[in-house]
């Protein structure tokens, strides 16, 4: 916790956290699916966790199957902020106007601050945005869980073997991309 690990890092050290479950988005509370926690925090209790969390996907994913609509509209349907279909853009003027707009200009949203968790395989990734009330952001911060895995590996492998130091690494699922933004 004094580290701010998330994720699969920190539900292996008994930590009951997941965005969806505390912050529930897209629906996610209606769905049936437990976190998975281990308390010993090593690499095999990483491991572990990883793969009860890949269970769970699963019972999201077959229970978000069943839910979509056998016909009908599944997507936003708003001119302001979704390009037309293809075939529109193709044949009618004022579809391509729309979609060159769009894309190219982008839409405004009002003045103010947001900060967006959403809880992703390294564990809780987020946004600041905070907008000035035009069609650009004025700012824009991501929360990376790779950087914060990365300043806490000093501490999971002091006291170790050199040769364990891989699997340390391994388990904490560096994305470099991710550490060096």
């Amino acid at each position: 916790l004094a580290y701010s690990l998330v994720g699969p890092i920190a539900r292996s050290a008994g930590v009951d956290y997941d965005v969806r479950k505390v912050f529930p988005y897209l629906g996610y509370e209606t769905f049936d699916f437990a976190v998975p926690t281990r308390t010993e925090g090593d690499v095999y209790s990483r491991y572990l966790v990883r793969v009860a969390e890949m269970r769970e996907s699963l019972k999201i994913c077959r229970q978000a199957l069943e839910r979509i609509p056998p016909y009908g509209p599944y997507a936003v349907d708003d001119p302001r902020v979704t390009p037309p279909p293809k075939d529109r853009v193709y044949t009618e003027m004022e579809a391509l106007i729309q979609h060159f707009l769009l894309y190219s200009q982008g839409f405004s949203v009002p003045a103010g601050e947001a900060y967006v968790p959403v809880e992703g395989p390294r564990g809780e990734q987020g946004f600041t945005v905070i907008s000035d009330g035009t069609n650009r952001p004025w700012r824009v911060k991501s929360r990376s869980p790779s950087l914060l895995a990365c300043q806490a590996l000093e501490k999971m492998i002091v006291g170790g073997l050199i040769a364990d130091v891989i699997a340390v690494i391994g388990s904490i699922d560096v994305v470099m991309g991710d550490v060096d933004r």
